[in-house]
């Protein structure tokens, strides 16, 4: 045996990483690398799960990318979620869930005469007109939900606990190769304008939309759009049905909005659209128009959203931008021209919650393996070639 190659080996250093982006994703990512025993510097311009992370639906579907590449993230994704339950060893709001489809209706020319609220969904009285009845489209064994900031703090909680990971509360400016072309220096500026450099052999890029920044630091990257989504958030119990629905409004205009009951509160969103990135997460607001709406659309759900919908304190609305890439895919993979010494996870869209347990756990195993035993050949950043 050559106790002196062994010796060199473990008296390497250990590989320093910087994750750019304390959401979900960065968050999976150091929590996953924490299980190799690897300690990481999380790197979020205003505060962890401070964007999409801290604002959306937690929605959990075990089989519904099946038809698309994506499936290989989101069914591994959906076992993981189940196990983070017990595993986190605290409440991220996890809890199996049913979903249906429902149309409806508050456009009085649209009423049908004879239409039925389906037994499930009884809970079903607000001031809008249930059509065709309902379909059921998950059941507990494939679908759930979770709060994603809870989880997103409790995966970096764990990761802080574990290796002494941390988040550093800081504007990434600009990352660089060090003269010596063997790392790469990160350029941060913090919320009192102290400017800081900091050296890392790895660095990952999990910045959502804000990954279109990353470009003028690395040409290769595709470039990542930004669909702002709103949603408001209502003090409100109702029965664990999660509602998908074709919904026209009061002025005659389809719509669909969904709903997600959680223990205490009821979560209404509608479909995202094209907008130009926001430069930081806390200026991104729904329009009035947008409040109105899913308020009225709560209202026409249920007669307890729509009571506690009256009181202010009990609505919050909020916004936040959502990452599309150019094919719709996921981009994960290392980033061409850098040695595989940088890596991207950015591109989830809607799915971003599901997905970033794969996520996690495949950058993870790249950075210290070199290979993942979770398939992302599909979302490879090399595929746009640019």
């Amino acid at each position: 045996m050559d106790t002196n190659a062994t010796s060199a080996t473990s008296d390497k250093p250990e590989k320093t990483i910087a994750i750019i982006g304390a959401g979900i994703i960065g968050a999976s990512i150091a929590y996953n690398l924490s299980l190799h025993d690897r300690r990481t510097t999380i790197f979020e311009q205003c505060a962890p799960a401070c964007a999409a992370s801290g604002k959306s639906g937690g929605f959990l579907a075990k089989d519904w990318c099946d038809s698309s590449e994506q499936k290989h993230l989101a069914r591994p994704s959906f076992d993981i979620h189940r196990n983070y339950a017990k595993e986190l060893n605290c409440d991220i709001g996890y809890r199996p869930i049913e979903s249906y489809s429902v149309s409806l209706t508050s456009c009085p020319s649209r009423i049908v005469r004879g239409a039925r609220r389906p037994a499930p969904l009884a809970w079903l009285d607000g001031t809008a007109t249930v059509l065709n009845g309902a379909h059921r489209i998950g059941t507990q064994t494939t679908n759930a939900q979770v709060l994603p900031k809870r989880l997103t703090e409790a995966l970096l909680q764990r990761a802080e606990e574990r290796v002494g990971s941390s988040v550093v509360v800081a504007r990434v400016t600009d990352v660089q190769r060090t003269p010596e072309r063997d790392g790469w220096q990160v350029h941060s500026t913090n919320k009192n304008g102290t400017d800081q450099i900091d050296t890392f052999d790895i660095v990952v890029l999990a910045m959502g939309p804000w990954t279109i920044k990353a470009k003028q630091w690395f040409p290769n990257l595709p470039a990542i759009m930004a669909h702002k989504a709103a949603s408001v958030v209502i003090k409100a119990k109702v029965p664990p049905s999660v509602l998908f629905t074709e919904y026209v409004n009061i002025r005659g205009e389809a719509r669909s909005p969904e709903a997600y009951p959680r223990v205490d509160e009821v979560y209404l969103c509608q479909s995202a659209i094209a907008e130009d990135l926001a430069d930081d997460p806390d200026h991104i607001h729904p329009s009035p128009q947008d409040v109105r709406d899913l308020i009225a659309f709560g209202e026409g759900l249920s007669s307890d959203i729509g009571s506690a919908a009256k009181k202010a304190r009990n609505v919050k609305t909020q916004a936040c931008n959502l990452p599309i890439s150019p094919d719709g895919l996921p981009v994960i993979g290392a980033v061409s021209g850098t040695d595989k010494s940088v890596f991207v996870a950015t591109g989830h869209s809607c799915w971003g919650i599901l997905n970033s347990a794969a996520t996690g756990k495949a950058v993870a195993e790249l950075i210290v393996r070199g290979r993942s035993t979770v398939n992302v050949r599909a979302f490879d950043p090399a595929r746009f070639g640019e």
